[in-house]
């Protein structure tokens, strides 16, 4: 079997009138100035937001999801795979933005 009969011979050529109207260009450029700031502000206040809620760790997504997949396996794994999240860098972990309660709350005198 020789490659030259599977390809096609040659393109059909245009006009210059049917090469403008059958190539049109359709990019975002054809939005309107307050739909691009709307979409564009959309995708950034949902990303802010996304990445907040994963930084709080009394988030649902931690609450519901996380531990209970860390918690499958026997108690000895799933302590060690918690201490090596802690140990993550900074950026990477979520923080407790919390209160402590105040049956927490010690006094020490000397």
């Amino acid at each position: 079997m020789r490659l030259a009969h599977t390809l096609p011979r040659s393109l059909p050529k245009l006009s210059g009138t049917q090469a403008s109207t059958s190539f049109r260009r359709h990019a975002s450029t054809s939005q309107s100035l307050p739909r691009r700031f709307l979409g564009t502000s959309l995708l950034v206040g949902g990303t802010f937001a996304a990445v907040a809620y994963y930084y709080d760790s009394h988030s649902l997504v931690h609450e519901h999801v996380i531990m209970p997949i860390a918690r499958l396996t026997d108690p000895e794994t799933g302590h060690k795979v918690a201490v090596r999240a802690l140990g993550l860098p900074w950026w990477a972990r979520p923080k407790d933005l919390g209160v402590d309660g105040k049956e927490l709350e010690t006094a020490v005198s000397c």
